[in-house]
């Protein structure tokens, strides 16, 4: 049983990581945090609330993290993302989503605290947006965050282009000083970056099982996949981004990953690339770990197999 806590800027593939982080028996879901991205974080917390009460869980806590990057003052929400996630972040689905919204979401840092008290460090903090929060608890609470397992996080491209520049992912060109943060700390520092996040794929055929299932949760998850997927240049299908950082927590045998100690790079022409970290090239104990390749067809049927099965007893 693996014990996660989900750092969310919850869009479509974030809402999908959230459904198999619940719907899995080997994952222990201790609570959501917050971030900037796909949508504002205060959207996000919304979009989480939203999709935990959808998934009647009303146990899981979710938790208000940090509005922008480190280095700057405010975030404004690229258009790109509107279109991808559409305007509400969830494909632009009928909801109330007022209800969902609590003004009282407390700050991620104490429950995170309590957590790791809790569970003794055995805890991975699963990130699919910019890695600010976990960066924040480092320049913070470094004593006490440097306990816990590991970091797994959506992000970055290693040997293909990334897709906000020819060097950089999203996620990491968000926030390339945070990530810069987490990945030369003492942490264990996992990247599941656009080289593997690309090859599983779900298409249009595979989330008819949601629509037949003829439930509330199937038919808002199909509505949603339907949008992402309609936004993707692949016909008829669409990326796995972000469920498959919560899919190395449960079998990391399908991935194939390479220890090496990394960086990344803030400069001009490279802003929010991931490299090797120079300094620590002759190091034999790297804290990084980089995935370069997937079993995407195992992959993509193990998660429509769970999320499906899930569905089915609400």
């Amino acid at each position: 049983m693996e014990n996660i806590i989900l750092d969310l800027d919850t869009g479509i593939d974030d809402s999908l990581a959230l459904a198999l982080a619940i719907a899995d028996e080997n994952i222990n879901l201790l609570g959501i945090t917050t971030t900037y991205g796909n949508v504002q974080t205060k959207k996000s917390c919304t979009n989480s609330n939203f999709i935990l009460k959808l998934l009647k869980q009303n146990n899981i806590p979710v938790l208000k993290g940090l509005d922008h990057a480190i280095l700057k003052d405010n975030f404004r929400r690229n258009s790109i993302s509107s279109i991808i996630h559409g305007k509400n972040g969830l494909g632009n689905i009928k909801e109330n989503f007022e209800s969902y919204n609590d003004n009282k979401y407390p700050f991620f840092d104490s429950f995170v605290l309590n957590q790791i008290e809790k569970y003794n460090g055995n805890i991975t903090y699963v990130t699919t947006g910019p890695l600010t929060n976990i960066a924040y608890l480092l320049e913070n609470f470094k004593e006490e965050i440097i306990k816990i397992k590991q970091v797994v996080s959506m992000g970055g491209a290693i040997i293909y282009p990334g897709n906000v520049s020819n060097n950089a992912e999203a996620n990491i060109h968000q926030d390339p000083h945070a990530a810069k943060i987490v990945l030369e700390s003492e942490i264990n520092s996992v990247i599941v970056p656009l080289d593997v996040t690309q090859k599983a794929r779900i298409s249009k055929n595979d989330i008819l099982k949601w629509k037949n299932i003829n439930n509330k949760q199937g038919l808002i998850f199909y509505k949603m996949l339907t949008h992402y997927i309609n936004q993707h240049p692949n016909p008829n299908q669409c990326y796995i981004h972000d469920p498959s950082s919560v899919m190395y927590c449960i079998n990391k045998e399908l991935f194939t990953t390479l220890d090496k100690d990394l960086t990344v790079l803030e400069n001009k022409n490279d802003f929010g690339r991931i490299v090797g970290d120079l300094k620590k090239i002759r190091n034999l104990n790297p804290t990084s770990t980089v995935c370069l390749d997937v079993k995407a067809d195992e992959l993509s049927a193990y998660i429509l197999k769970v999320v499906t099965s899930y569905f089915k007893k609400l």
